[in-house]
């Protein structure tokens, strides 16, 4: 038989430093984290929407106001059909990082020793390559951050920079209204239902509602540049340069996309990136998750997980240590013997 032996993990971990803090302190789970933040996201959806119906009326009629002078929007001719290669890239970007992160975890979860995903095993050549392709783990070596809960806390940059933007913006496109640029909205549309056009910029995410005057600053920009910074910043588990080199194309066709469809004026990406990347920045990557100041705004919610943080290893647990190299000693029944003759 295996020798055990009883050690008692050793004092001063983690949990006992989360308990020394004072309560409003205190990590939420990650988990918790993710699950609370999404509806505080769509709650600043809301008032995104809110905003919109606001500007949209308020903002000054094209027939009236011609659109701004803008030395970019000057030097680039206008192209009408690359509008919506910004939502194309936009994709892209967002599918890049929802892969890195997805790979990343794997490549956690190998670290740790756990078992590798498998589908389709069975399946002769065609599941061996999807296996490769789906579940396949990739690593540079190189470690930005400790590989503990990476996918977690990507969610939860996404979704608290994101938020704290959402909520700048609304605030921005109501203070003051631009004139619209040389696009579809010179034909101004009123809103008739303000309650059905906020609804369809929750359930669209702006796409399928009436957003005419919500220039400065541009959401686009906002979702381009969260997406592109988190493929940037994770990438490196996976490979030095190459996603990066990736994103570096996209994102400047983007914004000539934009520009070329006169979404946007060119003030109206230029801050969004600023204040997109510097918020995220701010938001900086730490295994407690989100800061505790943003934390307390979904402490008080009453489902959606734990406020407890539970650490890996709780101070003093028993754990038990098998020593497979102990000399074993051999039993009379395990011999062949049981003591009849």
């Amino acid at each position: 038989m295996a020798s055990a032996e009883a050690v008692r993990a050793p004092e001063g971990n983690g949990k006992d430093e989360v308990e020394q803090l004072p309560w409003y302190k205190q990590p939420l789970p990650l988990s918790t984290q993710v699950m609370r933040f999404v509806p505080l996201l769509l709650l600043t959806v809301l008032l995104l929407g809110g905003a919109i119906v606001v500007t949209n009326a308020r903002m000054p009629k094209p027939d009236k106001v011609r659109p701004l002078p803008d030395l970019l929007l000057e030097w680039i001719p206008k192209v009408a059909a690359v509008e919506g290669g910004t939502d194309v890239i936009i994709f892209l970007l967002n599918a890049t990082a929802v892969v890195v992160g997805f790979k990343v975890f794997l490549l956690e979860r190998r670290e740790h020793g756990m078992p590798d995903f498998v589908f389709l095993e069975r399946v002769p050549k065609i599941g061996a390559v999807l296996n490769r392709i789906v579940f396949g783990v990739l690593d540079s070596g190189r470690r930005p951050f400790p590989l503990k809960g990476v996918l977690k806390i990507m969610i939860i940059r996404f979704l608290t920079s994101y938020a704290i933007v959402m909520v700048f913006r609304a605030v921005v496109i109501v203070a003051t209204s631009y004139p619209a640029t040389d696009n579809h909205c010179q034909n101004w549309q009123e809103i008739e239902n303000p309650l059905l056009n906020i609804v369809l910029t929750l359930v669209t995410l702006g796409s399928g509602a009436i957003h005419c005057g919500d220039l400065m600053f541009s959401g686009h920009t906002m979702i381009l540049c969260v997406a592109f910074m988190l493929a940037w910043d994770y990438s490196v588990y996976l490979h030095p340069w190459a996603v990066r080199l990736w994103g570096s194309v996209l994102l400047p066709t983007s914004y000539y996309c934009i520009l070329a469809s006169r979404s946007h004026y060119t003030d109206d990406i230029l801050v969004a990136m600023y204040v997109m990347i510097a918020t995220y920045k701010l938001i900086d990557h730490a295994e407690t998750g989100a800061p505790w100041q943003m934390q307390l705004l979904i402490r008080w919610m009453p489902v959606l997980g734990t406020n407890t943080w539970r650490d890996e290893w709780p101070a003093g647990e028993v754990v038990i240590v098998v020593d497979d190299s102990a000399p074993q000693p051999i039993e009379r029944a395990e011999a062949g013997f049981d003591g009849a003759h």
